[in-house]
């Protein structure tokens, strides 16, 4: 999934050590799988506890959009890099800015 590989390497994260749990939400038009299965399928993701959910329709929402929240044992210095693709940088261009990119040592 992309929105995973994205979320890892911005952040620096390792599935077995950082992350602690993950919700997904999904629209409603999105119902061939659940999207906490293919974060299983992926290597060290097997033992995270993940829980799916269905986004509440809003009239003129976005469709076809997965998000989490994702519980991680971060360093205290460490910026959070907020991961949206395609169509979904519209829900928060404000976290989309080149500053919120961690930085490269």
């Amino acid at each position: 999934m992309e929105l995973l590989d994205e979320l890892e390497q911005r952040n620096q994260l390792h599935p077995t050590t950082d992350i602690i749990s993950v919700t997904f939400s999904a629209t409603k038009d999105l119902d061939a799988v659940f999207p906490a299965a293919i974060a299983r399928s992926r290597p060290l993701w097997v033992n995270i506890p993940m829980l799916d959910v269905q986004e509440m329709h809003v009239e003129g929402s976005l469709k076809n959009c997965i998000r989490f929240l994702l519980h991680a044992y971060l360093p205290i210095s460490a910026s959070v890099c907020h991961i949206y693709l395609r169509h979904a940088v519209n829900l928060r261009p404000d976290w989309n800015l080149p500053h919120f990119l961690p930085h490269q040592n």
